[in-house]
């Protein structure tokens, strides 16, 4: 491998490995974007759902928008997390990392308006009437009378509960009214017009930011974006590569007492010195007392794997995969040819989920 290709397969992982937290959260993005992708169209950009779960470290308030207007949050479901540089250099958005490293490209979806004080984009639109400033303005159909010509809007007509035509006098059945258009109506001065003020109101009446009922023109409004992702091959290679999702598998075992990991060239001396077998190396052996489990990630080549399952079957270790979803297919027998064989579908993994499992299996 020549050093641009280690360099751009590295970059990544060297600067997320430096913080905890940040490293569980990108491999759990990138399970996400991935799980999500193969569940709609491939070429379909996801768009990431209430991102502050798996990010908490960073906006705030994000999660407080969450917790001050839930109804809001249920109606709405869709979220996206702000592209941008925090000031402190540590918090460099995850997903620009990500997108300039070309694991994850990015496409906007849509944008919407939100409050320009507390950012809620819990607001509604008001129409306003431009002569008398009442919001007291509705919509209704330009009509003619086919009897006598006469044109007015629809409202003008009705009389209690019957249509008259206010300069015939007669009374009108519907067939004898002709729609030309629509138009804006103030029912406060009665007056018709095409473009009526807009002003918006914000719904967020928990914050002290503003008062509640704050209104503010459409120039003061704030747009935010909306964008889907779409994780590319070099994004699936990193993940199953192994090396990003052990390194962050390691750091989730760590507080456990009394596990202990091995990687790479020492997965290799402890099944010669353990089991007398050379040159067999895993992406992890991870043990507990007299318990071990030894861990692969599969990426979509899978021959090899079938070739290991069938030298662990006879010892006394459990063999741990976590198969790309285009592996399955070749490896799905393994179970049933050896019962120390456990196979895990990726898209179907979170880190907790995948700890939890190796907790597990060294436990009992």
């Amino acid at each position: 491998m020549g050093s641009n290709d280690r360099k751009a397969k590295l970059s990544v992982v060297d600067y997320i490995k430096t913080d905890r937290e940040l490293l569980i959260a990108t491999v759990d993005l990138l399970l996400h974007i991935l799980k999500k992708q193969r569940e709609m169209e491939i070429d379909k950009p996801v768009i990431i759902e209430r991102l502050s779960t798996i990010f908490s470290d960073f906006e705030t308030n994000f999660s407080e928008l969450i917790e001050t207007d839930k109804k809001l949050s249920e109606e709405l479901r869709i979220w996206e997390y702000k592209i941008y540089e925090y000031e402190k250099e540590k918090n460099v958005s995850v997903l620009r990392q990500l997108i300039n490293e070309g694991y994850l490209t990015f496409t906007e979806i849509e944008r919407y308006v939100v409050c320009p004080v507390c950012g809620l984009p819990s607001i509604r639109a008001l129409f306003i009437c431009p002569f008398c400033g009442s919001f007291k303005v509705n919509t209704t159909e330009i009509v003619q009378h086919t009897v006598c010509g006469y044109t007015d809007a629809k409202v003008k007509f009705w009389s209690k509960d019957e249509l008259v035509c206010p300069s015939c006098g007669l009374r009108v059945k519907e067939e004898d009214l002709k729609i030309l258009g629509r138009i804006f109506i103030c029912e406060n001065c009665y007056r018709t017009f095409r473009n009526p003020l807009i002003r918006f109101e914000c719904l967020n009446y928990n914050t002290t930011l503003h008062s509640p009922k704050y209104k503010f023109d459409p120039l003061e409004s704030k747009v935010r974006k909306i964008y889907g992702y779409n994780i590319t091959k070099k994004g699936e290679r990193l993940i199953f590569s192994d090396t990003i999702l052990i390194d962050a598998l390691s750091l989730l075992l760590s507080s456990y007492p009394d596990v202990i990991i091995f990687r790479g060239e020492d997965t290799k001396n402890f099944m010669e010195e353990t089991f007398k077998i050379k040159e067999l190396e895993f992406s992890a052996i991870i043990i507990k007392g007299t318990k071990a489990v030894a861990l692969d990630v599969v990426g979509e080549e899978a021959i090899p794997f079938l070739v290991k399952a069938g030298v662990v079957s006879k010892i006394s270790m459990i063999y741990l995969l976590i198969v790309h979803p285009d592996s399955l297919r070749t490896l799905a027998d393994l179970e049933k040819m050896y019962s120390n064989v456990r196979i895990v579908n990726a898209l179907d993994l979170s880190l907790d989920k995948l700890k939890d499992l190796v907790v597990s299996i060294l436990s009992n």
